[in-house]
């Protein structure tokens, strides 16, 4: 039972790793990317910290861990964090629905239909 909860949580984990990754790195969404304007050093920490992540992710949901039930239970967590977080991001700025609810061009907000 655990086993099944944890390769859920770490599979929430990984697409919503990699939405973020996808948004932050590629230039899928609106054009502007405040990710540009950061340090590369900043930059580098952001990118490397995500891919250790998604990595850690996938290797626990291809080895199947049973780790302890408090680890299971962050990593729900962190699974509903990611995937909450990838999808309102995704409707906030244009990735998933086309339309921004928010032009940081212009500053205006556009609520998406």
């Amino acid at each position: 039972m655990l086993q099944s909860i944890n390769a859920i949580a770490n599979a929430l984990i990984c697409l919503g790793g990699t939405a973020f990754y996808v948004m932050l790195f590629t230039k899928i969404g609106d054009g502007v990317k405040q990710i540009d304007r950061f340090s590369k050093a900043s930059y580098y920490t952001i990118k490397t910290a995500l891919a250790l992540v998604i990595s850690g992710a996938m290797l626990n949901l291809l080895i199947l861990t049973t780790p302890p039930f408090s680890e299971v239970v962050m990593n729900v967590g962190f699974g509903l964090i990611f995937a909450w977080a990838a999808v309102w991001h995704g409707v906030k700025f244009g990735v998933l629905t086309g339309v921004k609810a928010i032009d940081r061009k212009t500053g205006t907000f556009r609520v998406p239909k």
